[in-house]
Order: C-alpha cells, then sequence, then structure tokens
C-alpha cells in the first residue's frame, strides 16, 4: 500500500510536469490536444507497467528460482551445492538450509543458524557463527566455527581449527561477510534482464511521445488567432 500511495503521487506530479512541458512545445498547433492527453496520461502507464514487472520477476523469483523479490525484510539465494541462504530484516547474519525455496521445492532443511561469514569451498562450505548469545546485527563477534558437507556440520572451536580442516582439504580459508557471498549468488543475468525490462516501458512511451510532439511541431501548422 505504501508503494502505490508514493507511485500515485510521484505519477501525478510526472503527469502534470509532462502534460505542461507538452504543452508549451505543441502551443499554438493543430491537433495538440492528442500529444498533451498522451503525455499526461504517459506517467501513469509507467507506474503500472513497472509494477507489472515487479509482481512479474517477484513471481518468477519467488516461485522458480528459490529468491527472494528484491524488495521486503527477507534475503534468499541457493547457493552451490544445494544449501541456500536465508536472512530476516538485515542481511548480515542468517540460516544455511539443505534445499531450495520455492513453489516446487520441498521445504529445506535446517543446516545452521546464526552465520555471519561464509565461504563455498569445492563440494562443501566453511562458515563462522554466533550460536551462544543474542544476535547484535552491529557486531561481527562469533564463536562458532563450521565445516559444512551433505548436510551435516562439523564444530569447531576456534577458526585456526576451522583453517586447519580446510588446509587438510586443499583449502585455503577466507570467509567473507554473508551479504558478499548472498550477493554474489543473487545477483543473476535474470536481474539485469528485469533491469532492461522495467527500463523498456517508460523509455519507450517518452520516445514514442517526443516523437510525436516532433512531428506535430515539424507538420502542423500553427492556428491564427482572431484579431
Amino acid at each position: 500500500m505504501f508503494w502505490a500511495v508514493v507511485g500515485g503521487v510521484l505519477s501525478l506530479i510526472g503527469s502534470l510536469v509532462l502534460a505542461g512541458v507538452t504543452a508549451f512545445l505543441v502551443r499554438g498547433r493543430r491537433w495538440k490536444w492528442g500529444p498533451i492527453l498522451a503525455a499526461a496520461l504517459l506517467p501513469f502507464f509507467g507506474f503500472a507497467w513497472l509494477a507489472g514487472v515487479f509482481f512479474a520477476q517477484a513471481t518468477i523469483n519467488v516461485a522458480l528460482l528459490g529468491r527472494d523479490p528484491g524488495l521486503g525484510d527477507g534475503f534468499q539465494t541457493p547457493i552451490p551445492h544445494g544449501y541456500s541462504i536465508l536472512m530476516i530484516d538485515v542481511p548480515t547474519s542468517g540460516e544455511i538450509v539443505m534445499g531450495r525455496f520455492g513453489l516446487f521445492h520441498s521445504r529445506p532443511r535446517r543446516v545452521t543458524h546464526g552465520v555471519r561469514q561464509l565461504q563455498v569451498a569445492d563440494g562443501f562450505l566453511l562458515a563462522a557463527a554466533d550460536h551462544q548469545t543474542f544476535l547484535d546485527y552491529d557486531s561481527d563477534f562469533v564463536d562458532t566455527f563450521l565445516l559444512i558437507e551433505g548436510g551435516e556440520s562439523e564444530l569447531f572451536d576456534t577458526v585456526e581449527q576451522l583453517r586447519e580442516a580446510a588446509a587438510a582439504r586443499g583449502v585455503e580459508l577466507a570467509l567473507e561477510p554473508m551479504v558478499e557471498v548472498y550477493a554474489e549468488y543473487r545477483i543473476t543475468w535474470f536481474d539485469f534482464l528485469t533491469l532492461f525490462a522495467y527500463m523498456a516501458g517508460p523509455i519507450g512511451g517518452l520516445a514514442i511521445l517526443a516523437t510525436g510532439v516532433a512531428a506535430l511541431r515539424r507538420l502542423s501548422p500553427r492556428v491564427a488567432r482572431a484579431a
């Protein structure tokens, strides 16, 4: 509802501005009311287009791709080896689950929670988590270190123990903040396609309007004012 109100208000302001500019450009021309009306309606069309693209991409992301819709207080995305990340409210800590979210997938199983740092290795995950204290979103405190493989986690007391376990598998420990791992796997070609779709409607509408106004100014004679 909030975004609907914001969009409606911005569309109204855009409508008044665009109609005013168009009226100035076609002043004194025959058939001027068509472009002016089109200019007044264009911002509302643009808002409807953006809303339609958002709901379409949200449906695909949530139902098919197992990802968040890009708006809201939840952050989720699949990561390699059959796992997914789930974070609520802030993308600084969250759960690692086995499986994928989405309409055509069974409910994922939680593997661990409170994860603040993560590394995706070849066939397994390395993680640092806060398992003992109430999560402080502004803190980077961790007290548990994990090696996650096959849906099971092996716990370590120190980061050095985790480093040794990783080295034994031929991997150098390089944990990253959850938000960076999330962004790496959440942003894909589909998001760039969505961005193109967002821009295509409004830019296309403006291009058509500008072409029409230019043609009217070039071809339509001015209406002579009565003496």
